[in-house]
């Protein structure tokens, strides 16, 4: 079920029981709206000032202390009436109730008495206690005081419950109740009120048997509304309170009616608004209400402010003409409201016949109303029995003898916004060098109007026509004062080899191709995060092989070794298709998984294993620039200052050429045809010669075996 965060039906007007109800223990508690009961049948006995019967011993009995209906706490037995209330801890919350005692029947007596209780418990406590038993139960151990252990229900330990102390105040009692069962501590308000009935008499004229007019003093039972007031401060953890106004006993004697007579209850209250004024008075509150503020820069306005900032003058009557009279307006009791702060003024004034009036003109002094740091954005004024006003000033009219309108309170309202808010603005380097020093232009404009930025004193931020650079390193933050609602631009600058993603307040980190970050609207102070990270990136080694006497089945591995510590061997790199095609190639670092990280900015050696009787040169391309090219085996330290470099190394080996020239100044070329052609005719004549002499000095033998052939 939903709650109220104050009694609904305080004063028991809105009900569907007849208009000439003088009692009814039949009626059900659903025909009260807000009220619920202990009683075992669900009864709630409401009463009205309008009934059939006639008579002063009538119209004594069956008055109200607020409007025309009231209640009798008991209906068919001692119960209680009750409900739950929404309470916020820490608060003052004002409560009130009017008791009576009941003299028109079960035969009471002189100096016979009803009492009544109001408890005011935690729901958490009491959301279990609906019966007459259970709260009486409550009630006893309450009265025996520190010390004393009791049940409520039972099915209850006997010792569940324990008063650990009592603290009275001019009203009523605290008592914190421990729960030996849950180790929890509780606190509970009870105010107890007692009406006592008295002789009353008046003189009644009348008629004698002979005619005559006489008159007779004639005696009543009479009895008084009681009207109790006060405050209490919620209980810290105490969300919902649950408001017992619970029949202690009455005057009325067993036999005679006993616990179904006595104790009628009126005009309750439980709100953190002031008690109503009481009948023959008028009352006017003004609220000072400022929004936008911080708690210390409110405490200051009121401070510096507190009895010159509201006007007020005072006409009798409904319309403010004649003289009036001026009002001095103090403010005091800051307390903190929805989106600001609250300080207040209430005055009542006494004697104010019934149905008479005063009207109260409330104005703001407007010249007091700045706050350094920050401009007024509105000013709202109202009255709780009016609409706004168009303007810094209001009429209100209250009127003695109504409930409704013998009260007013007047709202002034100012909404401030900041001046200035602050930007931080902080450098992280989440990967990279921590040393390096990143540079931020930051500027502002409120719609096409460009804003000037400044810095406090003492910041690491320069500030030159409005335009603030801040020069930072990793962890290093920069202070910005920006005007408020400017839309901010922030471009950083010194970021070639990084990636940058700007964090604005607790928001997700956004990727800035260009560095830049705009934040739209500065209405609250805010952080804003760069985040930089170094680029990978890659290193590509080709092998390219040249010459006619290269060996094309040779690979070659490199190392490449980096600058502060790590290297790399790479596996064989092989160019078999030679001068005709592209050789073999391997790309570290980046997206590889060599092993080797490379990163922006890294210094590295290639150096290529034994190329012996080779010539070897090699070219370096970094990124999109001109290659630079080298002889041997190591380059030269190579800088990555780029997202891509590229090595190539070519391994050449040609024939060694015969470079002599003959005499007579013939070609080295036909000198070696010439030379082949003598030798070759040379080895024909020396054959032929042995040949002849080798016939010439043959045995007989061989002699005859020619013959024979």
């Amino acid at each position: 079920m939903g709650y109220a965060n104050a009694l609904e039906n305080p004063s028991f007007e809105t009900n569907t029981t007849p208009t000439n109800m003088l009692g009814n223990d039949g009626n059900p508690s659903s025909n009260t709206p807000g009220w619920k009961t202990t009683e075992a049948e669900n009864t709630i006995e409401v009463l009205s000032t309008d009934h059939p019967n006639s008579g002063f011993l009538h119209s004594h009995e069956f008055t109200a202390d607020d409007g025309k209906w009231f209640a009798e706490i008991n209906a068919k037995s001692a119960s209680a009436l009750y409900q739950d209330v929404l309470t916020t801890p820490g608060q003052t919350m004002n409560w009130q109730f009017a008791h009576r005692a009941r003299t028109g029947a079960g035969n009471p007596q002189v100096g016979d008495s009803d009492t009544m209780a109001l408890i005011i418990a935690p729901l958490e406590f009491s959301e279990g206690i609906t019966t007459d038993s259970q709260l009486k139960a409550l009630n006893n151990g309450l009265n025996s005081g520190a010390g004393h252990s009791f049940r409520i229900s039972s099915t209850d330990a006997y010792n569940r419950y324990t008063v650990k102390s009592v603290t009275q105040d001019s009203q009523g009692s605290t008592y914190v109740v421990h729960d030996n069962t849950t180790n929890k501590d509780y606190s509970i308000y009870k105010v107890e009120d007692t009406s006592t009935i008295t002789q009353g008499s008046y003189t009644e004229t009348y008629t004698d048997w002979w005619g005559r007019t006489q008159t007779r003093t004639v005696n009543y039972l009479s009895s008084s509304w009681n009207r109790r007031s006060g405050s209490i401060t919620v209980p810290e953890g105490q969300y919902t309170s649950r408001f017992f106004f619970m029949a202690v006993s009455s005057a009325v004697k067993d036999g005679n009616g006993g616990d179904s007579i006595g104790n009628f209850v009126d005009n309750t209250w439980f709100s953190q608004d002031p008690l109503p004024p009481a009948s023959g008075t008028v009352r006017i509150t003004v609220e000072k209400v400022v929004k936008g503020l911080s708690q210390a820069d409110a405490n200051a306005f009121f401070t510096a402010h507190a009895s010159d900032l509201i006007s007020q003058t005072v006409y009798d009557g409904k319309t403010a003409s004649g003289t009036g009279t001026a009002e001095t307006v103090t403010l005091t009791g800051v307390t903190a409201v929805d989106g600001g702060y609250k300080a207040t003024y209430t005055k009542t004034y006494e004697d104010v016949e019934t149905g008479s009036s005063k009207t109260f003109v409330t104005s703001e002094n407007a010249g007091n109303v700045s706050v350094t740091g920050y401009d007024l954005k509105s000013t709202t004024v109202t009255d709780s029995n009016n609409d706004k006003a168009s303007n810094n000033s209001i009429a209100t009219t209250v009127t003695s003898g109504n409930s409704d309108t013998s009260s007013a309170t007047v709202t002034i309202t100012n909404e401030y916004t900041p001046s200035n808010r602050t930007l931080t603005l902080t450098k992280v380097v989440d990967k990279g060098n921590a040393n390096k020093e990143f540079t931020f232009t930051v500027s502002a404009k409120k719609g096409d109007a460009d804003v000037a930025l400044t810095v406090p004193d003492g910041g690491s931020a320069t500030v030159a026509n409005g335009v603030v650079t801040a020069e930072l390193h990793s962890q290093e933050s920069a202070t910005i004062t920006v005007p408020y609602g400017a839309t901010v631009s922030i471009a950083e600058t010194g970021r070639d080899g990084y990636t940058t993603k700007y964090t604005v307040g607790d928001g997700v980190a956004t990727a800035s191709a260009d560095g830049k970050c705009t934040v739209s609207d500065m209405t609250a102070d805010t952080t804003v995060t760069a985040t930089n990270t170094i680029k990978p990136v890659e290193l590509t080694i080709r092998k390219e092989i040249t010459g006619a006497q290269a060996d094309l089945t040779k690979g070659y591995t490199f190392t490449v070794a980096k600058d502060g510590g790590g290297s790399y061997t790479t596996g064989e790199l092989h160019d078999r298709k030679g001068e005709s095609g592209t050789g073999d190639s391997v790309t570290l670092g980046g997206a590889s998984a060599t092993g080797l990280e490379l990163n922006w900015g890294d210094k590295v050696t290639v150096t290529e294993t034994d190329n012996t009787g080779y010539t070897t040169t090699y070219q370096v391309t970094v990124g999109s620039g001109d290659a630079t090219s080298g002889n041997g085996k190591a380059t030269s330290q190579i800088a990555l200052d780029a997202d891509s470099t590229t090595v190539v190394f070519t391994n050449q080996k040609v024939s060694t050429p015969v470079t002599a020239v003959l005499t007579g100044g013939t070609p080295a070329a036909l000198g070696l045809v010439a030379i082949a052609g003598l030798a070759i005719a040379g080895g024909f004549a020396l054959a032929r010669r042995n040949a002849a002499q080798a016939a010439a000095s043959a045995p007989a033998h061989m002699a005859g075996r020619r013959k024979r052939r």
